[in-house]
């Protein structure tokens, strides 16, 4: 249901539906709760804090059918400095793709935006897959309010099959559909700076377009 909350009623149906399941108060205990992670979210910037708590919760059986393994922050911040020269790419400022095929809560992609904050952040372009739907909407949480523009999927990556994906807020607001429209059809050299003026993009069809993202 949060992440629903947070897809700017592109999600509204699921939303209405799993919210039927519950009582008038169990719902305000919902969005208290919801309160109190952005509250410790605050508190500590980039680390995931959801999925320390799903590994506590979920049965063994089913983190072991799943192959889910939860991966320390610590180790996570390692590989993004060994991967990343940050200070080139906040030189080059442009865009950088980064794609997570077992993302989980997406504490990986944390630890990426974590190096470019505050000022780079907005220059990922991530791709977040995973086979837990659970997992998948953490990591819509987590990568919509740290501001890192991501696409999450809801599928396997080695058969390819999808069951879903949304395109969180950030997406939108560095639009970068269009970006892609305009390196496959110039290349990505030509379109590696290019701005989108808003008067010129057709996104009218995008709900998106509907908000006013200056932040």
């Amino acid at each position: 249901m949060a992440a629903c909350c947070f897809a700017v009623q592109t999600r509204e149906e699921e939303y209405l539906e799993v919210a039927a399941r519950y009582s008038k108060e169990e719902l305000e205990l919902f969005s208290k709760a919801m309160a109190g992670l952005i509250l410790e979210m605050e508190q500590n910037p980039f680390q995931d804090i959801l999925g320390p708590y799903y590994m506590e919760i979920a049965s063994k059986a089913t983190q072991a059918a799943r192959g889910e393994f939860y991966t320390p922050p610590e180790l996570s911040r390692l590989i993004a400095r060994m991967l990343f020269d940050v200070e080139k790419l906040k030189e080059d400022n442009r865009a950088i793709s980064v794609h997570e095929p077992a993302s989980g809560a997406g504490g990986m992609v944390l630890a990426i935006g974590e190096l470019l904050a505050p000022a780079h952040v907005h220059l990922l372009r991530v791709t977040c897959w995973d086979l837990n739907p659970v997992a998948a909407d953490m990591c819509y949480l987590n990568t919509t309010l740290w501001g890192i523009p991501a696409e999450i999927v809801w599928g396997d990556t080695l058969r390819n099959i999808v069951h879903g994906s949304w395109k969180n807020i950030h997406w939108a607001r560095v639009r970068e559909d269009m970006r892609r429209l305009l390196v496959g059809f110039f290349g990505s050299r030509s379109t590696a700076n290019v701005e989108i003026p808003r008067e010129k993009a057709d996104l009218s069809n995008n709900p998106f377009e509907q908000m006013d993202f200056r932040l």
